[in-house]
């Protein structure tokens, strides 16, 4: 039981030390930060490639929660993980974003089938 009970405060030290790394507006929304984590270094490497000064993390942050806020639209309706309208329609919204940022900022991001493959997936799987 001590065994136990010291992994605990290990693992529960760790995950407060974690929502440290984050934004105040996401630290404690599980699938935002999951977003956040996967985008970070695509938006980094993006971001990197324009002149003019920008907050890669601020964003960052805007994005993810723009994100979110589809997702939890989107899951409102029954069944919508299986409607392949829906998850069109979720994907043009995302895809829209990141357009947005490339004509803001006139860069262009890589790999763009990609990440919105993986950004579907993660909110499939936490919504």
């Amino acid at each position: 039981l001590k065994q136990a009970k010291e992994i605990r405060d290990l693992l529960v030290k760790n995950e407060g030390e974690d929502e440290f790394n984050y934004p105040k507006s996401i630290k404690n929304n599980g699938c935002a930060r999951a977003f956040y984590d996967n985008l970070e270094e695509c938006f980094s490497e993006v971001m990197s490639s324009i002149e003019e000064p920008i907050v890669v993390e601020d964003l960052l942050t805007q994005t993810v929660l723009k994100i979110v806020n589809i997702f939890k639209e989107a899951s409102k309706k029954p069944d919508w993980k299986n409607n392949s309208n829906m998850r069109n329609k979720i994907e043009g919204q995302i895809e829209e974003l990141f357009w947005d940022i490339e004509d803001m900022y006139g860069t262009k991001f890589k790999n763009i089938d990609e990440i919105l493959a993986m950004i579907q997936q993660i909110g499939v799987n936490n919504y």
